[in-house]
């Protein structure tokens, strides 16, 4: 395998390598940089208001919204 460099340590990017260096004979050859510091502060699996939205308008996914919301420190 060629030398790789994949942009970004998002969902995709980490996906991305996670896939290649399975089918790779040289994982070492993919190449991942990030602007952000491991975990990112903006990463939206840093901040649980960036993945749970309890703005809807029916009162039960509210209720399920909120619910998930208490689960997602665990």
């Amino acid at each position: 395998m060629s030398e790789v460099l994949i942009i970004g340590t998002g969902v995709f990017g980490i996906s991305t390598t996670y896939h290649l260096a399975q089918q790779s004979t040289t994982p070492s050859s993919i190449t991942v940089p990030d602007q952000a510091p491991l975990p990112s502060p903006h990463a939206a699996s840093i901040d649980v208001n960036k993945i749970v939205c309890a703005d809807y308008s029916s009162p039960l996914y509210m209720d399920l919204a909120l619910e998930a919301m208490d689960a997602w420190p665990q």
